[in-house]
């Protein structure tokens, strides 16, 4: 056989069978690479709405707990609307972990903020234990949204 027939057989088999087979390959590996950064950012986009979500919830936290303790020291019950809002602060810790571990540093924070405002929920009543609570409120509140920013931050696609 002479060269210039190997020479052919061999372009043949190259740009018939080898070539497009590696033009496949790299394809289904862009896919795939594709497809895992869609859904890391599908992932960062959903956690970020739950935790908007949470920062708008936590943000009335003030407003309504001030309401359940003036209702309270003037002998009434917790008004609905904040029984409501309490309810919600509750279901947004399960939406979290429906997203992220138990062990998640924002999952911890969080618990952090549902154990101080049931701490402020056993002061009312009591104006000076009221206060210290409320402002236990605050500070895990504010350790909560900044762990969430930092997670944010650091899971943001580049």
């Amino acid at each position: 056989m002479s060269n210039a027939v190997i020479l052919g057989v061999t372009g043949i088999v190259v740009s018939g069978v080898i070539g497009p087979a590696i033009a496949f390959i790299a394809a289904r590996n862009g896919d795939r690479r594709r497809y895992a950064l869609d859904a890391r950012q599908r992932q960062h986009e959903d956690l970020q709405k739950v935790v908007d979500d949470g920062a708008v919830l936590l943000g009335a936290g003030q407003t309504n707990l001030r309401l359940a303790q003036e209702a309270v020291s003037a002998g009434g019950e917790v008004p609905a609307e904040v029984k409501e809002w309490s309810s919600q602060v509750h279901l947004l810790g399960q939406r979290l972990l429906l997203r992220l571990p138990a062990s998640d540093p924002i999952i911890i924070s969080y618990e952090a903020v549902r154990e101080a405002l049931l701490a402020l929920g056993k002061s009312y009543g009591d104006e000076e234990r009221y206060e210290q609570a409320a402002g236990e409120f605050e500070t895990r509140r504010d350790e909560f949204l900044t762990e969430a920013r930092a997670n944010l931050d650091r899971t943001r696609k580049p």
